[in-house]
């Protein structure tokens, strides 16, 4: 029993403790009070009932409780608080609570503004200071004025809501006074980057106080600037009173902020752009993203409020990181379009990017990137892809990702509130759409090359609800520019690559792989590159054609080759010039099957430089492809600045003046140039070349072997011609030329051409060994051994030439002749003997 008796009077003395302090507290007023403390209002008696109250508490850490180095704050606990009436949000009547923080404290200064009101649950005022003043003021005191107030002291590193963690090492996280030593809560963020910026309105996370307007000027290094909260939530005169039945929860929104709000301005003034004003409470549902560096916020709270909002917690950082000084490279600003909303105007929002300026920059692609920062409801953002006349443009997309707009200036209707469409042209032309994506059904497309046509795309973005944060329609493009000009015949229709020569168009010229090297890229899985070049010539002015390949850079040359050149003619009769047919069947390069050639490659260098070699049709037709493998297409040939070939075609040999191609070698024969021709045919140059073919018998040579023919060349004194071994020995390739060559060899019988312009020692007295030992095809000759053929010799110039059957690979011989000029009496003569 007596246990008994003594727990009840511990649980009665536990219970009166805080009632007695507190009634001490009541007992005082107008004075000093350390963290602590308990503050509640005075008991109410006969004597102070219905007259006027006025008293004020002045918080001070306790003495000697840190050490001097270290920075208190004062926490304010109001668990109880009824005292006057707010009356239209805006004036309290009856009474009122002002809250000096800081030096203020000391003389009454700052002019707090007034809490009034009621709380139903227990809020928190945290001072920016180490001292706080209250002084409650009441017209007519009775019990409706309550208030109970638990004060304590915090070190600020220990308050990681507001400070964060290692608040040392981050002393102007929080801003800097644009003011230094006054009491303004402006402030000023710079170089802000992750985590080294907190925009906070005052004595966040507590209460904010009342009558205050305060700017916040933000700074980050890079574009994009981009204000958000890591855990959302949001304050702003959400309640103007602690009941949810008479005091609705206001949304976060910008809708009309009477009272308290902030707002957010695209710039470093406040005659930049508003981008927002926004006050409630909630989760801040989205970031805002400025479109520069800077952004300058505004905080104003009313004269008068409830003891309630919590106000705002902002992070800085840019988006993404330095994506500012990607986006705007090889870009040209235009005249942006205007919003329809008459009160504000879209930021700028439309480039030009051309080839020059990518050029310029020497990268090989441009980037560009949708909206990554906030627009107002119908913007328009504008891309014009420019390229040179012969070149097309591609966009393609290595990230694209399309989602539902989550922060949305105007909610969205219907479907397609943001789009982005592709055009082919340099225009919105409706009828030359590409593609269009929408923000509520289309499916992105990665990697997918969109070509324009023409030299120009056009690509339009479009939003009818605009964003703070940047286009629900997320992208980064990639384009490029690509040479899509033939440079001679005529481009098949409905085929990549596909081209016809015709004499008609041209004699002669260029012959080259396409400059489009985008018709390289391909994937596994698709089909082979095949390109075909059709020489269509004809029997009267050109019975036969000649294609010279000066350059072959097929790279995928495996046995058997995976990319190759492929000739053959109408007759299955090809002639390849100026290989060796040994090397050439030895490396599998080259096949022959009925006159079909593959080449893979000129693997015979001459110095630096690969001999060329020419190709002989039989027909007035020759048929040509380029058959790349699609395997390593992509890696070998994509952007290659070199062609996979280049050469140049001739349709040559006119019947009327050369006569047949094929002479008949079982008789003595004559060929005279020039012979008679009309005046007005189109002739000059004129280039003849005849086979001379020499059945081999089906016996073994003696090794006597006696010459089968015997070819005899005879030119005029007038052609001015040398006689060299090779024909970069010639002084202008493209003059009077006269040759005798045997397939499968790489040199020459004979080679005349026109002497250069200009003496050169390395030519002057060149020596030629009798009959070309070096290769055995020739067994005597009319020359001499050590006879000089100096180049200023312009006598006229004959010998024979003897064929054998063992030195004829292909048993045939060509006789090249090309001149210049048909109008004067000089000529070139050749004669045969009949085959024995």
């Amino acid at each position: 029993m007596e246990i008994l008796k003594l727990s009840l009077f511990i649980d009665i003395v536990l219970f009166l403790v805080p009632l007695l302090r507190a009634d001490i507290n009541r007992t005082g007023c107008n004075r000093t009070v350390e963290a602590g403390d308990v503050l509640a209002n005075p008991l109410l008696t006969g004597y102070n009932k219905g007259r006027p109250y006025n008293c004020w508490f002045l918080v001070k850490p306790r003495a000697n409780s840190a050490p001097k180095d270290v920075a208190l704050v004062i926490v304010l606990k109001f668990q109880r608080f009824q005292w006057g009436q707010l009356i239209n949000a805006t004036t309290c009547i009856g009474g009122n609570l002002k809250i000096y923080d800081g030096p203020t404290a000391l003389h009454d200064s700052g002019n707090p503004g007034f809490y009034c009101g009621e709380i139903e649950r227990s809020r928190l005022f945290i001072s920016e200071n180490n001292m706080v003043k209250l002084h409650f003021f009441a017209e007519s005191y009775d019990d409706r004025y309550q208030f109970a107030v638990y004060t304590r002291q915090e070190q600020q590193q220990q308050l990681v809501e507001r400070y964060g963690h290692h608040p040392p090492l981050y002393p102007h996280r929080r801003g800097q006074p644009m003011t230094p030593g006054s009491l303004s809560c402006d402030r000023e963020f710079t170089d802000c980057r992750l985590q080294t910026c907190f925009v906070q309105s005052p004595n966040f996370p507590g209460v904010y106080p009342r009558n205050r307007r305060c700017l916040y000027h933000v700074s980050t290094r890079q574009p994009f600037i981009k204000l958000f909260t890591e855990d959302g939530e949001f304050n702003v005169d959400g309640q103007r009173c602690d009941n949810y039945i008479m005091c609705p929860l206001r949304p976060i929104g910008e809708e009309i902020c009477p009272h308290d709000f902030i707002r957010v301005y695209d710039g470093n003034s406040e005659s930049a752009m508003v981008i927002g004003t926004f006050c409630g409470i909630g989760r801040f549902p989205f970031s805002i993203v400025g479109t520069g560096t800077d952004l300058l916020l505004e905080f104003v709270s009313s004269a008068a409020g409830p003891l309630l909002n919590t106000g705002f917690h902002f992070n800085v950082d840019s988006w993404p990181g330095n994506v500012g000084s990607v986006f705007n490279q090889h870009m040209v600003q235009q005249p942006t379009e205007k919003s329809t909303n008459d009160s504000k105007h879209n930021p700028v929002c439309s480039y030009v990017l051309t080839s020059a300026s990518l050029e310029g920059s020497g990268d090989s692609e441009g980037l560009f990137l949708s909206p990554m920062h906030w627009y107002l409801p119908n913007t328009v953002c504008t891309y014009l892809i420019t390229g040179k006349p012969e070149q097309i443009v591609r966009v393609y997309f290595p990230t694209f990702r399309i989602s539902k707009p989550d922060a949305p200036i105007k909610q969205p209707t219907g479907d397609c509130s943001e789009s982005l469409t592709i055009y082919d042209g340099n225009t919105a032309n409706p009828a030359r759409i590409i593609k269009t994506f929408c923000d509520t059904f289309s499916k992105p497309l990665e990697r997918k090359d969109f070509l324009s046509t023409g030299n120009s795309m056009f690509i339009r973005f479009h939003s009818r609800i605009g964003s703070y944060s940047g286009s629900s329609i997320n992208f980064w493009a990639h384009y490029d520019f690509f040479n899509n000009s033939q440079p001679e015949g005529v481009k098949t229709a409905d085929s990549d690559c596909d081209v016809v020569y015709e004499p008609a168009t041209r004699t002669s010229g260029q012959w080259i792989s396409p400059f489009n090297t985008l018709l390289f890229k391909r994937s596994a899985d698709s089909s082979d590159l095949k390109c075909r070049y059709t020489f269509q010539g004809n029997r009267r002015s050109s019975s036969r054609v000649m294609l010279t390949l000066q350059s072959v850079n097929l790279k995928s040359v495996a046995y058997p080759c995976a990319d190759r050149l492929i000739f053959r003619d109408l007759k299955n009769d090809l002639t390849i010039l100026d290989v060796s047919a040994n090397r050439l069947k030895a490396t599998g390069n080259y096949t022959s099957t009925r006159g079909k050639g593959y080449l893979c490659q000129l693997q015979f260098q001459m110095g630096n430089m690969s001999t060329p070699a020419r190709i002989l049709s039989s027909t007035p037709s020759l048929l040509a492809a380029l058959h790349i493998d699609a395997l390593r297409s992509t890696s070998l040939y994509f952007k290659s600045n070199s062609p996979v070939f280049s050469g140049k075609y001739d349709f040559i040999h006119p019947l009327y003046i050369c006569g047949s191609p094929r002479p008949n070698v079982t008789v003595d024969g004559v060929i005279n140039l020039p012979q008679y021709f009309e005046d007005g045919d189109v002739v000059s140059p004129l280039i003849c070349a005849w086979d001379f073919v020499i059945q081999r018998e089906n016996k073994k040579i003696a090794g006597n072997e006696t010459a089968a023919m015997t070819l005899n060349v005879e030119v005029s004194g007038l052609l001015n011609l040398t006689r060299v071994q090779k024909m970069s020995q010639c002084g202008d390739p493209n003059g009077n030329l006269v040759e005798v060559t045997v397939p499968g060899n790489e040199t020459p019988l004979l080679l005349l051409c026109s002497k250069p312009e200009r003496h050169n020692d390395f030519y002057k007295g060149i020596r030629l060994r009798e009959g070309f030992d070096d290769l055995d095809i020739m067994k005597e000759t009319h020359y001499q051994p050590d006879v000089n053929y100096d180049y200023i010799k312009s006598s006229g110039f004959s010998t024979s030439l003897p064929l054998f059957h063992s030195k004829l690979p292909h048993h045939k011989a060509v006789v090249i002749v090309k001149l210049n000029n048909l109008k004067t009496s000089y000529g070139v003569r050749i004669s045969w003997s009949a085959v024995h």
